[in-house]
């Protein structure tokens, strides 16, 4: 079983290093929140920004792009990987919508990489575009 308790301080870790003090509320829902998680429970995370900005989540989909691209990956290819839709993994990458940690994951586990090190470039862009 996923060691929520590991992840959600990593996250809060990265959270605050890219977001600083627009990082208002980071919390777990769903079973694990209510002590129900079993070993085909997912990790569902709640994350309240102050100003999420569509550059934020601009740039989440630009590194997952970047990424698939580099790796001569098609959307089709990517999506079936992560066990996402196509649609919505389009949607990631231009922006139009989030993805949550369970997402993530995933789709860094298809491009090879784990979570912290996809978190860590968006940071990374982030401050040099900040």
């Amino acid at each position: 079983m996923l060691d929520a308790q590991t992840c959600m301080n990593d996250l809060a870790q990265r959270l605050r290093a890219a977001f600083g003090g627009r990082l208002i509320y980071l919390g777990l829902q769903g079973s694990y929140a209510r002590g129900e998680a079993d070993g085909q429970s997912d990790l569902d995370v709640m994350c309240v920004l102050e100003g999420l900005s569509t550059a934020d989540l601009d740039a989440y989909g630009r590194i997952i792009r970047e990424l698939r691209e580099q790796r001569g990956l098609t959307q089709e290819v990517l999506s079936g990987l992560a066990a996402v839709s196509r649609s919505h993994l389009a949607e990631i990458e231009t922006g139009h919508t989030n993805a949550n940690v369970e997402t993530l994951w995933r789709i860094s586990e298809a491009l090879g990489m784990k979570m912290s090190d996809l978190i860590r470039m968006v940071e990374q862009a982030i401050e040099r575009e900040g």
